[in-house]
């Protein structure tokens, strides 16, 4: 798992709504010479992941298997539609046999296709090269996840990483902060140092790239690990 934001992130965002309160030395020490701050990075990351059932920064493997409905078609779980199908099989008496990449396709919204219908002719376990109706008797490997962190998707992380970090000052010195504007923005802080105007905005923020990002996540029936 990749770290989905940095601690320069963390620090500039901090920086800019606090510096000016408590001054460079305190500012340092807010985010604990690193050690705090990368340690809610970490942990804030691997809660986004869990949370949309993506990887990012990096691919991940995994075999599933899928319900075959008597189509030449079988779609993959929504945590899955922008996957790559590195392998292809179905099962015949308990045996996996192999589907030739030349003969499957997959759509840009996570569909698999059967398009060869030659390659199926005499198999009894396909009709016109259509999957037959069973339980999990279609087996796909996949290779999924993100190369690139998208822009939302670290700024997601930073805010929830900086409500920790906000928090964590405000327990520790009960300070407020009055409203300061950031960027376009003008955010508001409680008072004794609770933040909890900037929480809000920012958690509806992470709240949306959440929602967009899980594609509609569901825990659906119709696969299961292999």
């Amino acid at each position: 798992m990749a770290d989905l934001c940095t601690f320069e992130d963390v620090q500039a965002q901090v920086g800019e709504l606090v510096a000016d309160k408590i001054g460079a030395a305190a500012l340092e020490d807010l985010c604990d010479g690193t050690a705090t701050t990368l340690g809610y990075i970490a942990e804030k990351s691997a809660w986004f992941e869990e949370m949309t059932g993506r990887t990012y920064g990096g691919t991940a493997t995994k075999t599933i298997k899928l319900d075959g409905n008597g189509t030449n078609m079988v779609m993959l779980p929504d945590e899955f539609n922008d996957a790559t199908v590195t392998a292809l099989q179905y099962d015949v008496g308990g045996t996996a046999q192999t589907v030739e990449s030349t003969d499957y396709e997959v759509t840009e919204d996570g569909c698999i296709v059967l398009v060869n219908t030659a390659a199926f002719d005499g198999d009894s376990r396909f009709d016109f090269a259509r999957f037959q109706r069973g339980r999990a008797n279609v087996q796909a490997t996949l290779a999924y996840g993100k190369s690139n962190i998208p822009a939302d998707v670290r700024g997601a992380v930073w805010r929830m990483v900086c409500i920790a970090v906000l928090n964590k000052y405000a327990l520790l010195t009960s300070r407020g902060v009055e409203s300061k504007t950031l960027g376009d923005r003008r955010e508001a802080y409680g008072s004794g140092g609770q933040f909890s105007g900037t929480e809000d905005s920012w958690q509806k923020y992470i709240d949306d790239v959440i929602s967009k990002h899980s594609g509609g996540l569901q825990a659906g029936p119709g696969y299961v690990e292999a």
